[in-house]
C-alpha cells in the first residue's frame, strides 16, 4: 500500500524522480547531506556575531562559505541530472504520458535550463521540510485522539491483510 502511494506521489510530483530516501538499508546520499548543509549554512548567515563575517568568508572562499559553495554545486548537479534524464525520457517517448510538472515545463520549451533547475530545487526544498512537519503534526494529533488512532490502525491492518492475501495467490 505504501509503495503504491509512493508510486502515485512520484508520478504526480514535480519531477517524477524517486531518490529512494525511504529505503532503510541505503546510507545517507550525497544529495541529502549537501541539501542539509546548504540550508543550515544559509540560515546561519542570519545569526552572525559580526554580520559582515560571512561575507568575508564568502569573498575568500573559506570555512562554511566554501562548504556552502560545494553543497550548492552538488544540489544543482543533481537537479541538472534530473532535468537531463527527463529530457531524454521525453525524447524517447512519442506520447507524453508523464504528468509531472517538470515534463510539462520541458515540453513547453519556454524556460531556460537555469530557470527549470531553480524550479526543481525550490520544489524539493518546499516539499522536504513541509512533509516532515505535516507528518509530525499528524502523529501528534493521532496520539491525542486514541479513538481515531484505533480506526487508522484498523484500516491499516485490513489493507495489510488484503495485500498479504493478494501476494499469497
Amino acid at each position: 500500500m505504501l509503495e503504491s502511494l509512493w508510486v502515485i506521489a512520484k508520478q504526480y510530483s514535480l519531477v517524477g524522480y524517486d531518490p529512494e530516501y525511504l529505503v532503510p538499508s541505503l546510507p545517507e546520499t550525497t544529495f541529502t547531506k549537501a541539501f542539509d548543509d546548504a540550508t543550515r549554512i544559509s540560515s546561519q548567515r542570519l545569526n552572525p556575531i559580526i554580520p559582515i563575517f560571512w561575507k568575508i568568508k564568502k569573498l575568500l572562499n573559506i570555512g562554511s562559505e566554501k562548504r556552502l559553495r560545494v553543497a550548492i554545486s552538488e544540489v544543482r548537479d543533481l537537479a541538472r541530472k534530473i532535468i537531463i534524464e527527463k529530457k531524454q525520457e521525453l525524447k524517447e517517448k512519442t506520447t507524453l504520458k508523464s504528468v509531472d510538472l517538470l515534463s510539462r515545463f520541458l515540453s513547453l520549451s519556454l524556460s531556460d535550463e537555469t530557470f527549470v533547475t531553480d524550479i526543481v530545487i525550490s520544489f524539493i526544498l518546499a516539499g522536504r521540510d513541509t512533509t516532515s512537519a505535516a507528518l509530525t503534526w499528524f502523529f501528534w494529533l493521532l496520539s491525542r485522539h486514541p479513538h481515531v488512532e484505533k480506526e487508522v490502525l484498523k484500516e491499516f491492518m485490513k489493507n495489510l491483510m488484503n495485500q498479504h492475501q493478494c501476494m499469497m495467490k
